[in-house]
């Protein structure tokens, strides 16, 4: 995981695990209060996109590692077809509950494009939404309710094929497991080098969206099966969203 860092003159892509970093132009203005960054690829591979996005308004900067300089794009998001041909650079993103929208930077300048597709299944009229990459594979990870309730219905996890462009149901994970929650996203490639059991989703689920309340599930792929989870017996509820952390080794 690479995070974005402010030197006193320039910017980096930083690896807090392994030291290395990788530089970047310098930026013309001060980033504003409320920003993500997200990566096309690995920073060492050709041609990899940094995006800056900004939350709070309809635009974004990036740059591709190597670029001497950061450009500016602000959009009006519309309603149009996905091309047949995926583009090779493209950032993917929940639009609405059932649009799901893609950045393409394969052109000189960024072109948006939008994918409908039915999402909720009979029953349900709320989701939760979840995006990860593995294996250089895209998955949208999806936490339905029982109509406009809080009870989780069912979880379905699809995978991203660009090619269509479609979602393709997923049945399993292998040894795989998705670690989710909206603080940030992790993902155990061998399970069972832990001593955990592959083929899973952990979650948090709080329809709220407050800090406390909610509870830790465990989706069982193979058996169709959620799982309450409380880590600490005295405990009724997680006080705090989890924020998911590795072992380094």
């Amino acid at each position: 995981m690479s995070h974005l860092t402010a030197g006193s003159c320039s910017w980096r892509l930083a690896q807090p695990r392994s030291g290395p970093s990788i530089p970047l132009p310098a930026m013309e203005r001060e980033l504003p209060e409320n920003w993500k960054c997200y990566l096309s690829d690995l920073p060492t591979a050709p041609s990899c996109v940094v995006l800056v996005l900004h939350m709070d308004e309809p635009k974004f900067l990036y740059c591709r590692v190597g670029d001497d300089h950061w450009s500016e794009h602000e959009y009006d998001i519309g309603d149009v077809k996905l091309p047949r041909a995926s583009p090779r650079k493209i950032f993917y993103f929940h639009e609405t509950a059932a649009k799901l929208g893609a950045i393409d930077f394969s052109a000189a300048t960024p072109k948006f494009s939008f994918m409908d597709y039915q999402l909720f299944p009979d029953g349900s009229n709320c989701t939760r939404e979840y995006m990860m990459e593995s294996r250089g594979e895209l998955f949208s990870i999806y936490i339905f309710l029982k109509g406009f309730t809080s009870e989780i219905m069912m979880v379905k996890v699809s995978r991203i094929d660009p090619s269509g462009p479609r979602l393709c149901e997923v049945g399993e994970l292998g040894d795989r497991v998705f670690l989710l929650s909206y603080p940030n996203r992790q993902l155990f490639c061998s399970a069972s080098k832990y001593g955990l059991k592959g083929n899973q989703v952990y979650f948090n689920h709080n329809v709220t969206g407050e800090l406390d309340g909610g509870f830790l599930y465990i989706y069982d792929m193979e058996d169709k099966r959620l799982e309450t989870v409380r880590p600490y017996p005295e405990v009724d509820e997680l006080l705090g969203n989890p924020f998911w952390m590795l072992p380094t080794d």
